[in-house]
């Protein structure tokens, strides 16, 4: 990437921490859900929680702090 460019996640996610587009519409239209989350959960922890919808809206999304590995050898 070129320098100040920007990935269509981080402006996705730069928009619902503004909240201009709620997290459903920006995960909906995103290129990668899985990056947009992640771009949430660890780039934009902080101004997240003070835009972050209520939890019960939440229950059916994934979430990387929700992930168990069961490895078996």
């Amino acid at each position: 990437m070129a320098d100040g460019s920007q990935t269509f996640e981080q402006d996705i996610a730069k928009l619902i921490v503004e909240g201009t587009v709620t997290r459903k519409e920006g995960i909906l239209y995103a290129d990668s859900p899985t990056n947009l989350m992640w771009r949430l959960e660890n780039d934009f922890a902080v101004a997240k929680a003070k835009t972050e919808e209520p939890e019960d809206d939440h229950d059916d999304e994934p979430s990387f702090t929700e992930i168990t590995l069961d490895v078996k050898h």
